[in-house]
């Protein structure tokens, strides 16, 4: 390939490469092909390296990344639970102080908060002894 005046010379150009056009024996073109192959292969491996390595340190770099995702996902959360929590609380006060604690709904609320509490106890004493069974009994064979 030839080259026009002033340009760079060829990566593939070696010094070890005989500097005539034209090879006399065989032994020269595989010389020169063996030169030349070796100078690709080495390019080769230097680009595939080159890749590998800006993988690697763009996965580093996402990996630090990583912590500061999971705390902004526990603050989001966090804020979810405590707006719910708030919301229900608070339209639970302003019923029960609209609805007169006297009156026929207000003794439904009131035993139907009662009957629930108890459910609740029932359904965790119910666990409570299913745990300690499990503990307590023989491993099978």
């Amino acid at each position: 390939m030839a080259r026009s005046k002033g340009a760079a010379p060829d990566k593939a150009a070696s010094s070890e490469l005989p500097e005539k056009a034209v090879f006399e024996t065989a032994a020269e073109v595989r010389q020169a092909d063996e030169v030349v192959c070796e100078s690709a292969r080495g390019e080769q491996e230097n680009s595939v390296y080159a890749v590998v390595m800006s993988g690697v340190s763009k996965a580093q770099e996402a990996f630090k990344a990583v912590p500061s995702v999971g705390e902004g996902a526990r603050k989001v959360a966090y804020r979810g639970i405590y707006y719910a929590s708030y919301g229900a609380t608070f339209g639970a006060l302003v019923v029960a102080w609209l609805v007169p604690a006297n009156g026929f709904v207000g003794h439904a609320v009131a035993d139907g908060a009662k009957a629930a509490k108890t459910a609740f106890q029932r359904q965790q004493a119910a666990e409570v002894a299913r745990q300690t069974a499990e503990e307590g009994a023989p491993m099978p064979a």
